[in-house]
């Protein structure tokens, strides 16, 4: 009878052990799973960090360009300025000179923007 105890357990304890191990197997191949999908999505990280990096020097790039586009529009809205000025302060002093509208018309265009810049 106690002959049967002990070999009744022994069994208990390697079904115990067998069910461990394959636990174990398991789990061992789960790891090595998660372990390459770790890399994977590592790997997919660094590449779309470096995807990032190029597109901030190309954001970088089209920001000094689009800053130099508008620096240039803005230059040449200032020589136009001075230039309309020193058209009108032209205009004025032969208007004062001729007596009049330096030969222009009400119905002259050139008149008339004249007067919408002023």
């Amino acid at each position: 009878m106690e002959g049967e105890k002990d070999i009744d357990r022994l069994e208990r304890l390697e079904s115990s052990v067998e069910r461990l191990l394959a636990g174990y197997n398991t789990i061992r191949v789960e790891k090595t799973a998660l372990e390459q999908l770790l890399e994977s999505k590592n790997n997919e990280i660094n590449g779309l960090q470096e995807t990032i990096a190029a597109l901030k020097g190309e954001k970088s790039a089209i920001h000094q360009r689009v800053s130099g586009l508008l620096s240039s529009i803005e230059e040449w809205e200032e020589s136009q300025t001075v230039t309309v000025a020193e058209e009108v302060l032209t205009g004025k002093e032969e208007d004062v000179a001729g007596g009049g509208f330096g030969g222009a018309t009400l119905d002259d265009p050139q008149l008339s923007m004249m007067s919408f810049i002023r």
